[in-house]
């Protein structure tokens, strides 16, 4: 019951950022670059090492570390392109 309600809410604020348009460059940069950072870090991270675990730490590790790198890539990138845009 927590977890609906948590998927609720997260749905309801992404509903209201669209519709008020306060998506800007920087957001996206970010939101996009730490999920696929922490994709791509967890898939590396599971066939790496950890394996004692089936891979599960490797996978949380990589995942984290990926999302933090891609969200500040991610950021960066944004921020360049709202600056070009006068945002």
């Amino acid at each position: 019951m927590r977890t609906l309600k948590l998927a609720l809410v997260a749905v309801g604020l992404a509903l209201t950022g669209c519709a008020t348009n306060a998506q800007t460059g920087t957001l996206v940069g970010t939101g996009a670059g730490a999920a696929v950072g922490a994709g791509a870090g967890a898939i590396i991270g599971n066939n790496v090492g950890h394996s004692r675990n089936n891979g599960a730490t490797g996978a949380l590790i990589g995942g984290g570390v990926g999302a933090l790198g891609g969200g500040v890539g991610g950021y960066m990138i944004g921020n360049d392109m709202d600056r070009k845009q006068g945002r």
